[in-house]
């Protein structure tokens, strides 16, 4: 179990009886692995093309050069736990106190202990939210129960880190808003700023019909 992401707190659940748990996981690990495996497909079908037109021309036009660097971009996402903290910690900086700052490491623990997942399972989950929220933006989907579903668990997630703190929850949305704005850095996020526009409008549409609180000011 511990192979498969899971913390000891969701392990014994699992052990009491809790199997619906065991499923979720293995659920977002397994449509992690599509992703990645898509990718990869997509990246050595192109390798191959390209590598069929030198053989042919012995040389790779600039349209061909054009699209491998394209796909470099797209794969340049942010991966590791050093590639994140090189991107946000000049971010994190600008918007939070240094006390703040140190707490952030006892926070995020406690977050993930909250949610029962450890760090690479948190992540898993994350990555399944931002799946869906593509699927629902590729077909225009707002206001329906799978929509709203997406967005309470969004806020599920968050609030185990934010924790009601209202101050936290600002510094939060300033530090994403202006990574989500950063052309350098917005292609290198795993969801992108029209996808989080898009779950802000699902918000929002809820918010108007009385389904969530007032957004916080």
């Amino acid at each position: 179990m511990k192979s498969l992401g899971l913390s000891l707190r969701r392990i014994g659940e699992l052990l009491a009886g809790r199997l619906a748990s065991l499923d979720a996981v293995l659920e977002v690990q397994q449509r992690l692995l599509e992703v990645q495996q898509t990718e990869t497909r997509q990246a050595l079908a192109l390798l191959t093309a390209a590598r069929v037109r030198l053989a042919r021309h012995g040389a790779l036009s600039a349209d061909d050069l054009t699209q491998l660097t394209k796909e470099t971009i797209m794969n340049d996402r942010l991966k590791t736990d050093a590639d994140w903290k090189e991107a946000f910690e000049p971010l994190i900086e600008k918007h939070y106190e240094p006390a703040e700052i140190a707490a952030i490491g006892a926070r995020k623990l406690d977050a993930y202990e909250r949610a029962g997942y450890d760090e690479q399972s948190f992540a898993l989950a994350w990555e399944a939210l931002f799946e869906e929220a593509r699927a629902l933006k590729a077909a225009g989907d707002v206001d329906s129960a799978r929509a709203c579903g997406l967005v309470r668990r969004w806020n599920e997630m968050t609030g185990h880190f934010i924790q009601g703190d209202a101050v936290i929850s600002r510094k939060v949305q300033a530090v994403w808003s202006e990574a989500t704005s950063d052309p350098k850095l917005a292609p290198r996020l795993p969801i992108s700023p029209e996808d989080f526009a898009f779950v802000g409008k699902i918000a929002d549409g809820m918010r108007a019909r009385g389904e969530l609180p007032p957004r916080v000011s």
